[in-house]
């Protein structure tokens, strides 16, 4: 069942064993070396279901990749499809019949890309890691809330495209935007801070 179900190796499968029974004082007996469980497999006819598990897994966490990081897009359709008849189409009838599921699937959601270049984002990871990089690096208190340190966001996603220029000018951007103008933003955009009202509170109490 760990074999099959699991997709680990014969070791694996003893020390999980191993493990099991040391933490309920030798409840499983003895436990069978790995050559002993390897032979039982084969003779069983179960090395199949580890070697169809581990194709399909292969062909999904291949598709889900491409259209984490790159989208959904005629191109990775055509890719998805083609891992689907390499991996999929070549095995048993539970692999095909997946396949087929699969493959039916795909085009249909690429009804909603408008042209060949057409790119549909359908994973939330790009948001969640400029959220997480923004998170990172603002103050862990959370009193302050959002603050004009959320600027950063839009600058982070720049400079990371790979539209960007390498050789950017950090210092022409410095030049061309005042204080002023981020102070301005700040109070037409942003909530009153809390760190900062407390603070005026106090000083006037003082």
């Amino acid at each position: 069942l760990l074999y099959s179900r699991v997709n680990c190796g014969f070791r694996s499968v003893v020390k999980i064993l191993e493990i099991i029974n040391d933490s309920f004082g030798g409840i499983l007996g003895r436990i069978p070396g790995r050559n002993t469980i390897e032979d039982w497999v084969k003779k069983c006819g179960l090395d199949i279901y580890n070697y169809e598990l581990s194709e399909v897994m292969k062909c999904i966490n291949r598709i889900e990749k491409e259209c984490r990081q790159n989208g959904l897009s005629k191109e990775v359709i055509k890719q998805s499809l083609g891992d689907i008849q390499h991996r999929l189409f070549n095995g048993n009838s539970r692999m095909r019949s997946l396949g087929e599921a699969i493959s039916l699937f795909l085009p249909e959601e690429g009804k909603i890309l408008e042209n060949e270049k057409s790119i549909h984002n359908n994973s939330s990871d790009i948001i969640e890691s400029t959220f997480g990089a923004y998170k990172l690096r603002k103050s862990p208190d959370k009193l302050y809330g959002v603050t004009p340190f959320i600027l950063f966001m839009p600058t982070y996603v720049q400079l990371t495209s790979k539209r960007c220029d390498k050789h950017c000018s950090v210092k022409k951007h410095l030049e061309n935007v005042r204080l002023r103008q981020i102070q301005e933003w700040t109070k037409e955009n942003l909530t009153i801070n809390l760190v900062v009202k407390r603070i005026n509170t106090l000083n006037i109490a003082g």
